[in-house]
């Protein structure tokens, strides 16, 4: 039986969020790629570059012919979002029950182990 995926005992009513400013750091950022493209053999970065370059090409056009401007999707972006310190204490008194629901254990637990019956003999010494 499947005890832990379909017998929950309790479930979070609705999903937690996380605030902007204590999720993890994007594992894709300006440091990641250019560690990629740095870690590139030439020949790889070479393909890489030219492949970016078409595309770049390819959008330029295609921006022309649907009659919108060519502006980059992405850019460099060293900020990282923070809270103050009333933004962080309002988050820090947050309801024990959600914060509590944010870390339940949704795995089987195992079964207790059993008692073991004792096989001594009582003796008793009558005197």
């Amino acid at each position: 039986m499947l005890e832990g995926l379909f017998n929950r005992k309790k479930v979070a009513k609705d999903p937690v969020v996380i605030p902007e400013a204590l999720m993890p750091e994007d594992p894709v950022n300006y440091n990641s790629v250019l560690d990629y493209l740095v870690g590139l053999s030439k020949s790889d970065y070479a393909k890489m570059t030219k492949s970016a370059e078409i595309y770049r090409e390819a959008n330029t056009k295609v921006a022309k012919v649907i009659g919108v401007k060519d502006e980059p999707t992405h850019s460099i972006n060293t900020e990282k979002p923070t809270l103050s310190d009333d933004e962080m204490d309002d988050l820090l008194a947050a309801d024990p029950d959600e914060l509590q629901s944010a870390f339940l254990d949704d795995s089987p637990k195992a079964p207790a182990p059993k008692k073991k019956q004792s096989t001594e003999k009582k003796i008793e010494v009558k005197e």
